[in-house]
């Protein structure tokens, strides 16, 4: 257990993960701190382990190695060097390149920063309820022209560990993400698991985009089907500001759908 310092002013860093490393530098737990900088997290054995602080918007920082023993319950305060990510710095002119980003390269920057958000929407959502707002669209639409017909939208409040999953990772690449079901085609997008997991990467190329007029301030990291994948799937842009790192939107669209719309 402890709390996150900032180094400088002494004052509690807030929401962040926590990641206890073992003495291979191999991640064998993580954990949100709260809104004050305090977390709870525990090792499966004794050992020699240190902390390292990941937070949207800044480098890592790790503690020293320390010794657990069985019995041992810890009191370990972090006073973190915040050293912020600059974004604004990166140069997003470079082609696509397929499967996971360098980590040294521009791109590997972006991704090092989503992924930041991306494993806090994934632990969130195994670990704790939020409470979400959801819109629900249900349309007719023509066949031709394509018109729409009848519109229904509605809207609900709930506590869910996540409003709405995704397929298997594995399902999606041997599928695709549209797959005709009794009834008609069923949409399948991605979720945090899905583009965090490494069949995703193996299955996609990535390069830096910025945003334009509105979105200026926005730095993305595009995405789209490696060359040859025929199965319908998805292209898109998980957009982050280049200030903060703080993820702001995915969008994303469908690819080699097998009928017109």
């Amino acid at each position: 257990m402890g709390q996150v310092f900032d180094s400088i002013g002494g004052t509690p860093v807030g929401t962040g993960f926590v990641v206890l490393l073992d003495n291979r530098g191999i991640e064998v737990a993580r954990t949100l701190s709260d809104l004050e900088g305090r977390f709870v997290i525990h090792a499966a054995a004794p050992g020699r382990y240190r902390l390292r602080s990941e937070r949207i918007g800044y480098e890592p920082w790790e503690t020293p190695a320390f010794t657990l023993a069985g019995s041992d319950t810890l009191e370990q305060d972090l006073r973190v060097t915040a050293i912020p990510v600059r974004l604004t710095a990166i140069d997003v002119r470079g082609e696509a390149k397929c499967g996971l980003p360098e980590p040294n390269s521009d791109v590997g920057h972006i991704w090092q920063e989503v992924q930041k958000a991306l494993r806090a929407a994934a632990w969130s959502a195994e670990h704790q309820p939020y409470r979400y707002r959801i819109h629900k669209y249900e349309r007719d639409v023509s066949a031709t022209p394509r018109r729409v017909l009848r519109e229904n939208v509605g809207a609900e409040w709930g506590y869910y560990r996540i409003p709405a999953t995704a397929w298997e990772p594995d399902s999606l690449v041997a599928r695709g993400y549209v797959v005709e079901r009794s009834g008609g085609p069923w949409y399948y997008g991605p979720d945090a698991e899905v583009l965090f997991d490494d069949t995703f990467h193996s299955t996609h190329c990535f390069k830096g985009v910025r945003g334009e007029g509105a979105a200026s301030h926005l730095i993305g990291l595009a995405f789209e089907p490696a060359p040859g994948r025929e199965l319908p799937d998805v292209a898109g842009t998980i957009w982050v500001d280049e200030t903060s790192s703080e993820l702001r939107s995915i969008e994303y669209r469908y690819t080699e759908l097998p009928f017109p719309i």
